[in-house]
């Protein structure tokens, strides 16, 4: 049972990618959901197109203070509460520490770890009796190549931030774990697959088939059903996990 019907569920990064998934599974679970994004004309589509009005979408930054004030202003004024956050603004820069990539690595981690502390911090004020919270890590928490070491460091930081608050908002009937993804059909995923193969997208991803025990990359649905699961009457006892949504990439040698 997902237990989604009349629940108040907010998802950050929600215009695209995972996160839009998520909406649309969320809201078709019988959810309220609200999106946040900086993407207007994504957010504007998703919300037009959730049917029923599920789905409303806020403009936010993740990584301003103010903007995720006013959003959680506005969600408390229309909901009076919040009983699912999903965690799924992200963004991936390469980012050689061997040149000048400061910039790179603080946008990184300001929107991928920072970001996701950011909203915890103002949607368990509106958890009075429980909630759970899911957040996007990534495999490459636990496994990584050259060149990404800060998006590796943020999801890192994003599974850490996960077990800390786990046992922090136990008491208070706060569930909080995390989904890591592996390749997955994202629009991110596909602009670095383009790059990488030469300006064709499904040659790269064709080379990443060997790769993959389960011999497919990952769709967004694929992941959002996982946080279903974690959100829902089912995971109950779960809390301070990191589950691996990767088709087998970890698990092999």
């Amino acid at each position: 049972m997902s237990g989604m019907d009349l629940q108040v569920v907010v998802v950050t990064g929600g215009a695209s990618g995972i996160g839009e998934a998520a909406a649309r599974l969320f809201a078709g679970q019988g959810a309220a959901v609200i999106v946040l994004d900086t993407d207007d004309e994504l957010g504007a589509a998703v919300e037009t197109g959730s049917g029923a009005g599920r789905i409303s979408f806020v403009h936010a930054d993740v990584t301003r203070e103010d903007d995720l004030a006013a959003a959680f202003e506005t969600i408390e004024a229309r909901h009076g509460r919040v009983d699912r956050l999903l965690n799924c603004a992200g963004i991936a820069r390469i980012a050689p520490v061997r040149v000048d990539c400061a910039a790179d690595w603080d946008a990184v981690i300001a929107v991928n770890l920072g970001g996701s502390a950011r909203c915890i911090r103002h949607a368990v004020r509106l958890m009075p009796h429980g909630g759970a919270i899911v957040n996007v890590s990534s495999i490459h928490s636990l496994r990584s190549g050259g060149s990404l070491a800060a998006y590796a460091a943020s999801k890192g930081g994003v599974d850490a931030l996960t077990r800390s608050l786990a046992v922090e908002l136990a008491p208070a009937g706060i569930r909080v774990n995390a989904v890591q993804p592996g390749y997955t059909r994202t629009p991110q995923f596909l602009r670095t697959a383009t790059a990488m193969g030469g300006g064709d997208p499904e040659k790269f991803i064709e080379s990443l088939r060997p790769t993959i025990p389960l011999a497919r990359v990952a769709t967004p649905d694929d992941i959002a059903r996982a946080m279903l699961f974690l959100c829902g009457d089912d995971a109950s006892y779960v809390t301070g996990a990191s589950l691996l949504v990767d088709g087998g990439v970890c698990a092999k040698l």
